[in-house]
């Protein structure tokens, strides 16, 4: 291909290949060789690579919100019918549009790390791994490029061939909280390469400065991971209309363990932060490997090997990819092996016992990183199974209900411990943590109906061995005497901090923030397992002859079907044919022959024709038609000549354009149709919730978007999936006990975060503070 004929997104992206790769050899220069005069030219370099790559993804965006459907990303998923938000948002529909917006975010990584902070070693180096990592993206872009056209991969079409329309969207993303997840998703994952190569950095240099890059990015990356996870889970309960958040796909779990490990590593970072010869090993490492899992969390989406309803399939990159996962697990693994046989002994600031702090840090960050095993190989298994034997292994999400929780028990007790943690109380303090760990065991043993870590019900507990039985027939209440009792230790914890911490802004909101994080956690996994075991469903099929009845249901609950609509959404039409603003513009190239579509209004039948307006996405104009059964509102293709300044002897109207379409058919496009029940939910005769369930029919698929009537101890969640020929109304409504808690831990977690980030960046004192300190120097002066 000569460069010519290279698309404007590929050039730009081969652009930024070279001014990162001359970026690295600056830096390389200057750190092995010297040379500060190449050195100069690093951040025009790395600035012009942030800003190519930024330029590359809104090109990208314009495409999709202009239909250009010669680039044959654009035509897998956009079309007509989209509404504009969701245009933009299928950017990032498919793996090529991720791939590119995750090499802009190291991009910005890069430039990030060297424009705001003051060039030393470990900035230098931490920005040529930071550019060697974008520079393998770039190559994963460019090997399955967002900007190939249809040209270049289907030979046989016709130069000057334009597709009318594209392939379309997913039916289930055509949603408002698809249109953040994948951008927040991927801006965690792009942001955690800055932690990775500062910890590349400090573990073969031993440079401490690698805190001051890793820690502020570490936060950042944490809460949008955190954000993400939990989009996702809100999409999957108000469209999936299955009224669950969590099922434990390959996909959604691959993301869930990168979030544990950089979690183990948050703890882990704490500490080393405090005293370097905490964790000096573990902490780097900890997010070498964060990173890693994030690599293993596109290559399960990517690989085409795990199963699962979001994954996208085997693609070109899909080795690189894997490649990409090797090489950084290695890297990981050297490292590691060379920093544990250089490693000094720990000098620990806490006292010589068994049970200290740093310890108790210790206890979880095991118990995290088990967690993320627990995670990991529930996923891989299946898949390792396959490669190997080439059989398909299943592993239901009661294996990771089983493994993770007794270890979730454990973080639970730890948590409570090390928050309320005083060296003077210790010996108290231990025996409180023991006696709530006799009062677990004691719940555990409990014998309830159906509160079980494994539904006693299931096939899959006849079938399991007897640890996996043993450990099934937990009561599930052995979860909350841990619960209440991390719960306890927190608010004493911040009850007693409180007057010291008070007077400080800086202070304040880190441990405010530090403790509004783990006080969401109880939250929720109070809302996961209260949803989890205690949804009560009932299924209805109401005849639309009892409209306005309460329909009596099981337990007390009733439910009234109040109006029931359908249709068409014309919102979403997608006209084929001729655009009529086009031939409104140039009627003469049209005149002989012509077709377009459009709806149908105004319709007047004189003298043996049909006139009447035809209006598309674009305006309006009149056609006349012998074809005499067409009806108003009606959606049709028509096909003729054109007629200028005709003069209608019959309805006395001169036309200065009009069709007269001998062709007329119905519009056979990706119409989204609708079918939407109004509902109320009555408990013991009384109305407690109400709301709208729909069942829609896109162009790629359908959906239902069930209704979800809030309240803050449970959900009225109905789930309506579509009427068929007969005049009843199926419905399944589920009650979802407590799981606004959960949504509210997920809040009160991020904002946890936020508060430690802007913490860390507030000046040490309040102003309050400062003016206490300026009258005790008067008073000191006098």
């Amino acid at each position: 291909m000569v460069l010519t004929d290279m698309p404007l997104g590929d050039t730009i992206l081969y652009f930024s290949l070279l001014t990162s790769v001359l970026a690295i050899i600056a830096l390389a220069l200057k750190e092995y060789k010297g040379n500060d005069n190449i050195f100069k030219a690093v951040p025009t370099l790395t600035r012009l690579t942030a800003v190519a790559l930024v330029f590359d993804i809104l090109l990208l965006a314009y495409y999709f919100v202009t239909s250009n459907y010669t680039i044959n990303y654009v035509w897998q998923y956009n079309s007509n019918d989209l509404a504009m938000i969701y245009k933009l948002a299928a950017t990032l529909a498919g793996q090529q549009g991720t791939y590119l917006f995750w090499a802009m975010m190291i991009g910005l990584s890069a430039w990030w790390t060297g424009e705001f902070h003051k060039s030393d070693r470990m900035v230098r180096l931490t920005q040529i791994i930071t550019l060697v990592v974008g520079v393998y993206f770039i190559i994963i872009t460019l090997v399955d490029s967002p900007f190939a056209t249809i040209y270049q991969l289907y030979p046989d079409i016709a130069n000057n061939f334009i597709p009318p329309d594209g392939n379309g969207l997913n039916a289930l993303l055509i949603n408002p909280w698809m249109i953040s997840h994948p951008i927040i998703i991927f801006i965690a994952y792009g942001a955690m390469v800055t932690p990775f190569a500062a910890a590349v950095v400090f573990l073969l240099t031993g440079d401490k400065g690698w805190m001051k890059l890793a820690l502020p990015t570490s936060r950042f990356t944490w809460l949008f991971l955190t954000l993400g996870i939990a989009v996702g889970g809100i999409w999957a309960y108000l469209v999936l209309g299955w009224g669950g958040f969590w099922s434990w796909d390959p996909v959604e779990t691959s993301s869930l363990v990168p979030w544990l490990m950089l979690t183990a590593f948050m703890h882990a970072f704490s500490q080393h932060r405090k005293n370097p010869k905490n964790f000096e090993l573990g902490a780097p490492i900890l997010a070498c490997i964060s990173f890693v899992l994030i690599l293993f969390a596109a290559l399960v989406t990517r690989s085409g090997i795990f199963s699962s309803i979001h994954a996208f399939g085997e693609s070109p990159s899909s080795n690189l990819l894997f490649y990409g996962v090797f090489a950084s697990a290695l890297l990981t693994l050297a490292l590691g092996v060379k920093g544990y046989y250089k490693k000094e002994e720990v000098v620990s600031a806490e006292p010589e016992t068994f049970i200290n702090r740093n310890n108790i840090f210790y206890a979880t960050v095991i118990l995290l990183s088990v967690l993320t095993f627990i995670s990991f190989w529930g996923i891989t298994f299946p898949a390792i199974a396959q490669f190997l034997q080439g059989v398909k292994v299943s592993i239901g999400l009661q294996f990771f209900n089983i493994w993770s929780f007794p270890v979730v028990i454990l973080l639970l007790l730890a948590l409570g411990l090390c928050i309320s943690y005083k060296e003077s109380e210790k010996d108290m303090l231990l025996k409180q943590m023991l006696i709530v760990a006799g009062i677990t065991v004691i719940a555990g043993l409990l014998r309830t109906s159906a509160f079980y870590v494994l539904d006693h019900n299931s096939p899959f507990y006849v079938s399991q061995p007897p640890l996996y039985r043993l450990i099934g027939s937990i009561s599930t209440w052995a979860l909350f005497p841990s619960m209440i009792y991390a719960t306890y230790s927190i608010i004493s914890a911040f009850v007693g901090e409180y007057p010291k911490i008070k007077n400080s802004a800086k202070m304040l909101l880190h441990r405010g923030g530090v403790y509004i994080i783990h006080i969401s956690i109880i939250l929720v996994l109070v809302g996961a397992v209260f949803s989890a075991n205690f949804t009560q469903s009932y299924e209805a099929n109401i005849p639309l002859s009892q409209e306005g009845k309460v329909v009596p249901l099981q337990n007390g609950y009733g439910m009234k079907l109040v109006d029931f609509e359908s249709g068409d959404d014309a919102t979403s039409v997608n006209f084929v044919g001729t655009k009529i603003q086009d031939i409104l513009n140039n009627p003469t190239s049209y005149a002989e022959s012509v077709k377009t579509s459009g709806k149908v209004s105004n319709i007047d039948t004189k003298g043996g024709f049909m006139y009447m307006q035809l209006t598309d996405d674009t305006t309006t104009m009149w056609i006349a038609s012998n074809i005499l059964d067409i009806t108003e509102g009606e959606l049709i293709t028509a096909g003729g000549t054109l007629m200028f300044d005709f003069s209608s002897p019959s309805t006395g109207v001169t036309y200065p354009v009009i069709l007269f379409a001998g062709e007329v058919a119905p519009l056979e496009s990706s119409t989204s149709s609708f079918q939407k029940v109004y509902l109320e939910v009555y408990k013991d005769n009384k109305k407690i919730g109400s709301g709208a369930a729909t069942y829609a029919q896109y162009k790629n698929g359908d959906t239902s978007h069930p209704m979800v009537s809030r309240s803050l101890l449970q959900d009225e969640y109905v789930i309506f999936q579509g009427m068929s020929g007969y005049a009843v109304v199926p419905l399944t409504l589920k009650i979802v006990p407590m799981v606004n808690e959960l949504w509210i831990g997920v809040i009160l977690f991020s904002l946890g975060i936020v508060m430690v980030m802007l913490g860390a960046v507030i000046s040490p004192k309040s102003p309050k503070m400062k003016v206490k300190n300026k009258m005790k120097k008067k008073r000191s002066d006098k």
